[in-house]
């Protein structure tokens, strides 16, 4: 079988996700790591030496579409949406990384054209591939759990909690979006729908709080120290139609575990990423 030819857009500056996804790539027998293109002249090629990568470095995004079969996007938050829509509009396979835009205009269009492509398009929620996680979603879909009560997750980390971390891209709204609430929330939502799966019914309210508790970084590239303009911690809470009631917290200031609670009439169960294999009940 022909192997699939991939790129990666975005290969990142500090902690960026494209790592991962060339290490998941060279795993696989399916496909071949085939282009890299980063919209920093040199930062490209300094990565792929950095990986040991044999890659073709490319100039531009459309040299890159010309060269690969799929495409993996790994750049910040605010160029997912238009950089998916032109690789699917290309007939290229699509994994974005989320939040998959930082507006809703832009996600529903990148949505409409991918419900049209005989391609694949996704999102990178890479729990659902949690086993505990899955065997969750396996016992609610069987009805065991009975009527749901509540559901409570939380998740983040702990490295931006050093105010000497540096004014990112992540930190920046025009760039990101949101924060905490674009980083990890996004990821919570996902996993409580996806394990729900329609069986509480569809949300029927909403609220929420964000904060930024360091207002202020120094700069990367310039001296100095910029504004913090997106949220560093957030706590939300839903409410679904069958009255199931939903609490998340989120934070890059400090998340010890990543953690899901679900109470119901059958019982309860209980996952912390430290045991990845293991639900308590």
């Amino acid at each position: 079988m022909e192997k699939i030819r991939v790129g990666i857009v975005g290969t990142g500056y500090t902690v960026g996700i494209a790592g991962n996804h060339a290490k998941g790539y060279l795993q696989n027998p399916g496909c071949v790591l085939t282009a890299v293109y980063d919209i920093v002249p040199g930062r490209a090629a300094q990565w792929a030496k950095e990986k040991n990568l044999e890659v073709e470095i490319c100039s531009d995004y459309d040299e890159l579409l010309e060269k690969v079969d799929a495409v993996s996007i790994c750049t910040p938050n605010y160029a997912h949406g238009e950089l998916a829509v032109r690789a699917m509009e290309k007939g290229k396979h699509l994994l974005c990384e989320k939040p998959l835009s930082i507006d809703s205009e832009s996600s529903v269009r990148a949505v409409s054209i991918a419900t049209c492509c005989s391609t694949v398009a996704m999102i990178g929620f890479s729990y659902r591939g949690i086993p505990a996680v899955r065997y969750m979603r396996q016992v609610l879909q069987s009805g065991k759990m009975g009527k749901i009560f509540t559901y409570r997750e939380t998740l983040g980390g702990c490295r931006i909690a050093n105010p000497g971390v540096k004014l990112e891209w992540r930190m920046q709204k025009q760039l990101s979006g949101t924060g905490a609430l674009a980083d990890f929330g996004c990821h919570m939502l996902d996993l409580c729908d996806w394990m729900f799966d329609g069986s509480q019914g569809a949300v029927s309210e909403v609220n929420g709080f964000v904060s930024c508790s360091i207002p202020e970084r120094d700069e990367i590239f310039d001296p100095g120290q910029g504004q913090v303009s997106n949220d560093d911690s957030a706590a939300f809470n839903l409410r679904f139609e069958g009255g199931t009631l939903a609490s998340f917290v989120a934070s890059r200031l400090g998340v010890a575990r990543h953690t899901i609670e679900i109470y119901g009439e059958g019982g309860m169960m209980l996952f912390r990423d430290d045991r990845p294999a293991e639900v308590e009940v």
